[in-house]
């Protein structure tokens, strides 16, 4: 995935990033190379389902299969509902199935930003939860507009300095 520099101030497009990935992508990865799988990049969960999303939905030649291998961009709003606690697990299991949901209408070029997202609270286990059930079945049937964030669909996540 092109994205730009941590250090660039410019903010490009969702389309600009598509534009510029599937541009790489037709001048150095042979048509019969049957997928390609991003990572996240230190992008936010959000970011990364955003940006798979407009590279699927380019219209430039793709002959691959454009899916995801995420980890953080994966499992940050479910690590973070869990947070440890034996008494969050279903929480916690609830934010990685809308990521993970997110990514795979992402792969299909039918994710909508911000369809998929929560907020962490007791209140949102027992009382939003269930509202967060059927916005997502809605929108699986096409009838769900969006507003639901993941916890840390937003955060940052590129780790400065990292090492393996």
């Amino acid at each position: 995935m092109v994205t730009a520099g941590q250090a660039c101030t410019k903010k490009y497009t969702p389309q600009d990033i598509a534009k510029a990935t599937v541009t790489a992508l037709q001048r150095t990865v042979p048509a019969a190379v049957p997928g390609i799988v991003f990572l996240s990049g230190g992008q936010s969960e959000e970011e990364a389902s955003v940006h798979l999303n407009a590279i699927n939905q380019y219209q430039g030649k793709k002959p691959w299969t454009l899916t995801f291998s995420y980890g953080r961009a994966l499992q940050a709003s479910a690590i973070k509902a869990w947070g440890a606690k034996t008494e969050n697990i279903k929480a916690g299991q609830a934010e990685l199935l809308k990521r993970a949901k997110a990514n795979a209408l992402a792969s299909q070029a039918k994710y909508q930003s911000g369809s998929i997202s929560s907020t962490l609270s007791v209140q949102y286990v027992t009382n939003i939860l269930p509202d967060i059930s059927l916005a997502n079945s809605e929108s699986s049937l096409g009838k769900y507009g969006g507003g639901l964030v993941g916890a840390a669909a937003a955060e940052d996540l590129f780790v400065k300095n990292h090492a393996y």
